[in-house]
């Protein structure tokens, strides 16, 4: 029995990553937009009172020391301030390419989101793991079993571990997904596929 379904140069499939990528151009714009708001905001903060002060002190090279001194703390505000915004472009680029993945179903198995590869790029973050960027093709012997998770619509793959470790379950999100009812035909067919779990 041959199995395919390869929508990955439909229109369908170009419409979807046109408008991930389109999402991405749009929330990195304003990420950079809130950074030099911010940045502007620190700056006046930080030399408005230098200028309102600078009168009232003879001595200006105690006001000048202190300013000094104190700019430390503000020049590592900034910096950190920079830093979260490139963590946030980064994951807004991973949630990007994850958009732009292909799901790819043919008589060797299927091909998803590859997981382990994003734990391997994973960024250090407290909230969660990096979406993955790239895909990985899984055997159908190692496919144990796939459910549709109604709920939460989303398509679950269970499979087997190299490692005789416990099986792991990748999710695939419907959003991804260009073709739903060709992609169940396609899933019945390899006979691992149920609507519940």
């Amino acid at each position: 029995m041959t199995l395919r379904y390869d929508y990955s140069n439909d229109k369908r499939s170009v419409l979807r990553k046109r408008k991930a990528y389109y999402a991405y151009i749009k929330a990195k714009k304003k990420l950079i937009m809130k950074l030099a708001l911010f940045t502007i905001f620190l700056v006046i903060l930080r030399v408005l009172p230098y200028i309102l002060t600078v009168m009232d002190i003879e001595d200006e090279s105690i006001l000048k020391r202190e300013f000094r001194m104190s700019n430390i703390l503000w020049v590592i505000i900034v910096i950190l301030a920079f830093e979260l915004t490139y963590t946030l472009m980064k994951l807004e680029y991973y949630a990007y390419r994850y958009q732009t993945l292909d799901v790819i179903i043919d008589d060797r198995g299927i091909t998803l989101p590859d997981w382990d590869f994003s734990t391997k790029t994973q960024l250090f973050l407290p909230w969660g793991q990096c979406l993955p960027t790239k895909t990985k093709l899984y055997k159908w012997d190692k496919i144990e079993r796939i459910y549709y998770d109604k709920e939460n619509q989303k398509y679950n793959f269970v499979i087997r571990s190299d490692n005789h470790e416990e099986s792991k379950v990748i999710r695939v999100p419907l959003n991804i997904i260009d073709n739903k009812e060709e992609f169940d035909k396609v899933l019945r067919k390899s006979g691992k596929f149920s609507l519940l779990y």
